[in-house]
């Protein structure tokens, strides 16, 4: 209830549980619907009958409304028609990007927090661009709910601070204003987290994946209190939520609970500054390659499977366009500061910021956990390429209203009486190119990717014939090779190397579908498993469908999943539930042997 404290400051930002509780959303039961998932598959089972849950579209509003008042509120500082066009446009189609509309259908605060910092952009926008109250009384607002919906927003909204001071527009009192909004939208969300107990999880995955499994890292931690003992060194390498939420239920670690409650946090934060090189040098490959895979969303139209590599050749283009962007955006800065330019266009300091500051939040989102940091990254991506493209539609904007004015003095010197400005040709000119450019970003967008309409059923016809490696539960599991000249291999991956698990079942529902899928690998080398998965032996590949290749067709259901691309020994797959914070197996097949060509597998 709204008018218990738990509901404000319990285990979700404020925000992010009101909207669910207004949409609907909160008839679901978190025991009967896995994390992550679509909302709607669960809307008659996990509802009262009376009340659909609306979150799918009632999200998909909200980010199309957010990220039209962008468009306006950027359009608004154009010089030019044609920069008005380009400014109004990019917004939009940045909103159409799978980096921003796939997330419209999850269950998750990634939605709505990025439909609301594109209002917090628009907000500081139209305020940078002429001041007004009403303006700075949007943008107080606007961070205050972004800064509720998500609890690293907060430190985002105060990064913005230094944005604001130096622009000091609207006069002395309104930038001391605006600055003490964004200073007490942190305040009061900061204040709200430390209430609760939500940064636990992520401080025992850091505890447990990045400082157990190093003795001088412990050394330091048991100096500052940490309690030290043979039940702490078992969770070396450990999640969380690993072993039935060990780091919580144990009754052996309560000493270090009791500390972590009292000392945690600080002593963490003791330890980052202690060891500058290791703090900024860390996070360096794994932020590479965040960047690089999310920014991939933004021209990766396969809405079912974002973790899918890109082609090796966009891989390359994102990784100069990133290191360009940013290398664009320090010098911007540097010569709005050194020329003064800020103080004739205040509001370019907007997208120059939000540039710059995608580096320190992907930063931040490293450290502050060691589980889901590329999704926790995603504003800082957004930010990264919204700020990006609006300023250098800004720079097209000044050349546009360069020449119009070089034009117009032309003109004006004629002796046949024309009207100065645009003629009817070059305004034509001017929407062709706007809407061309949209054109082209979806038609590059759609080449990045083979065609996915029908890949699906594609699979479940060649495969129909085919016999499986196992069958288990009605799921008929086949391996495929990743190999441009098989006819089935591939799905999608393009030239590389490896073996696809294919699920093919009939009949089947969504409700297949909508449970997890567990799936280990065990390498033939123990060398080749990630850092954080050598202490379990096997790699840990559990899926969702909402993030995975995943098709309904009529009575027949198809999933895939890529292996990894070292030799593999054995696979075993299944699927599971969450049932009151335990697992549940639903079914479990035998060990899994891959063939040794695709030949094997027909």
């Amino acid at each position: 209830p709204l008018t218990d404290s738990r509901f404000w400051i319990w285990n979700a930002p404020p925000l992010y549980a009101l909207w669910y509780k207004a949409v609907g959303a909160g008839d679901i039961k978190r025991r009967d619907l896995p994390r992550p998932s679509p909302v709607w598959t669960r809307a008659v089972e996990a509802g009262d009958g009376a009340r659909q849950p609306i979150l799918r579209p009632a999200q998909t509003a909200l980010s199309l409304l957010s990220f039209t008042l962008l468009a306006f509120a950027c359009a608004r500082t154009a010089r030019s028609r044609a920069g008005r066009r380009l400014l109004f446009a990019l917004p939009l189609a940045v909103s159409l990007a799978p980096l921003v509309a796939k997330w419209n259908q999850v269950v998750m605060s990634e939605s709505l927090s990025m439909s609301l910092f594109a209002v917090f952009v628009a907000a500081l926008c139209l305020h940078f661009h002429r001041p007004s109250w009403w303006a700075l009384a949007a943008i107080a607002a606007s961070a205050a709910c972004w800064a509720l919906v998500r609890d690293t927003n907060a430190y985002t909204v105060l990064m913005f601070v230094p944005v604001a001071a130096l622009a000091g527009v609207g006069g002395r009192r309104k930038a001391v204003a605006l600055c003490i909004a964004l200073v007490a939208a942190f305040a009061v969300a900061n204040a709200l987290e430390s209430r609760s107990d939500r940064w636990t999880f992520p401080f025992y995955n850091v505890v447990g994946q990045r400082i157990l499994p190093h003795p001088d890292r412990v050394d330091f931690f048991a100096s500052r209190g940490m309690p030290t003992s043979s039940a702490l060194a078992e969770r070396s390498g450990k999640w969380a939520s690993d072993d039935g939420r060990a780091f919580y239920k144990d009754v052996r670690l309560g000493r270090f609970r009791e500390w972590s409650a009292d000392r945690g946090m600080a002593t963490y934060m003791q330890f980052l500054l202690a060891h500058p090189f290791y703090s900024l040098t860390a996070p360096a490959t794994e932020i590479g390659e965040t960047f690089l895979s999310r920014l991939g969303w933004a021209v990766h139209m396969d809405w079912s499977s974002p973790d899918e590599p890109l082609a090796p050749w966009l891989t390359d283009v994102l990784g100069w366009a990133v290191v360009l962007g940013y290398a664009a955006a320090v010098l911007s800065a540097f010569a709005l500061w050194r020329r003064r330019r800020f103080r004739e266009a205040p509001w370019l300091l907007v997208p120059v910021g939000m540039a710059l500051l995608s580096l320190p939040q992907l930063w931040m989102a490293w450290h502050g956990d060691a589980m889901e940091y590329l999704r926790h990254g995603l504003t800082a991506v957004l930010s990264f390429l919204l700020g990006g493209l609006l300023l250098c539609a800004a720079m097209a904007d000044r050349f546009f209203a360069q020449a119009n004015t070089a034009r117009t003095r032309d003109l004006s010197e004629t002796p046949d009486g024309r009207v100065p400005g645009m003629d009817a040709n070059h305004r034509l000119a001017a929407s062709t190119a706007s809407l061309l450019a949209v054109a082209t970003w979806l038609i590059v967008a759609n080449l990045t990717k083979p065609e996915q309409v029908n890949r699906g059923e594609d699979l479940y016809r060649q495969l129909e014939n085919r016999v499986p490696l196992q069958v288990a539960a009605g799921w008929r599991i086949h391996a495929i090779a990743d190999d441009p000249d098989d006819s089935v291999g591939g799905v999608g991956r393009g030239q590389r190397k490896g073996w696809t698990i294919v699920y093919t079942k009939t009949p089947c529902t969504w409700t297949d579908l909508d449970v997890l899928f567990f799936l280990h690998v065990w390498p033939e080398d123990a060398a080749s498993l990630p850092p954080r998965r050598s202490a379990d032996g096997y790699d840990n590949l559990d899926f969702a469908c909402a993030f995975r290749n995943c098709w309904l067709l009529d009575e027949r259901c198809v999933a895939t999943a890529h292996l990894p691309d070292y030799p593999i020994d054995q696979v075993l797959t299944g699927q599971y539930r969450m049932v009151d914070e335990q697992l549940q197996r639903i079914w479990a097949g035998e060990a899994l042997t891959l063939p040794a060509d695709t030949r094997a597998t027909e």
